[in-house]
């Protein structure tokens, strides 16, 4: 199988879940190709499978994805699709993702993603704007006096998703996006 994994990232993260991505279908036996989305190929005929990665920020996943999907409808048809989300809050990631793709023109792939997987997140200790580091601080108090806890990146939860959609040649274990 060739799988193309294709992520937005603006720090860092989402680049390392999608390589862990990447090295969990490469133990599964296939061949994984992983690029950001700046970087995507034109075609997407050579790929049994595409990956889409992104964080949810400021509660939503990146337009940016959302427009590439939905420019790519006929193509993503054609392939197994799957999804992943980066996000720090422990919070109902899945549902936003549903709601942005919902409002976008990419809704029409809703029932084929096969799998929605979350991976935690990381907060970027360099690099932030001035903007993202005060609602980061902001959200961050917030958290905590209601006792919050963030959920951490976990690197070896994206490699498992990415062997689990290697081994299965259907429907993955994780969590479904239009149930």
């Amino acid at each position: 199988m060739n799988a193309l994994v294709v992520f937005h990232s603006r720090h860092g993260a989402t680049e390392e879940a999608a390589h862990a991505v990447g090295r969990g279908l490469a133990a599964a036996g296939h061949k994984a190709e992983v690029l950001p989305l700046a970087s995507a190929p034109a075609s997407l005929a050579s790929y049994n499978l595409v990956v889409l990665g992104g964080p949810i920020y400021m509660g939503s996943w990146p337009k940016e994805l959302l427009a590439w999907m939905a420019c790519r409808k006929a193509e993503l048809d054609l392939a197994r699709l799957a999804l992943f989300i980066l996000g720090s809050l422990p919070e109902d990631h899945a549902a936003k993702l549903r709601s942005a793709l919902g409002a976008s023109e990419a809704e029409s792939l809703l029932p084929r993603i096969e799998a929605v997987a979350r991976f935690g997140g990381r907060l970027p200790t360099h690099g932030a704007s001035l903007g993202e580091r005060l609602i980061m601080r902001l959200v961050g108090s917030m958290s905590a006096r209601e006792g919050i806890r963030p959920v951490q990146l976990d690197l070896a939860e994206a490699e498992a998703f990415g062997s689990s959609l290697g081994s299965s040649q259907g429907a993955c274990p994780h969590t479904k996006i239009h149930a």
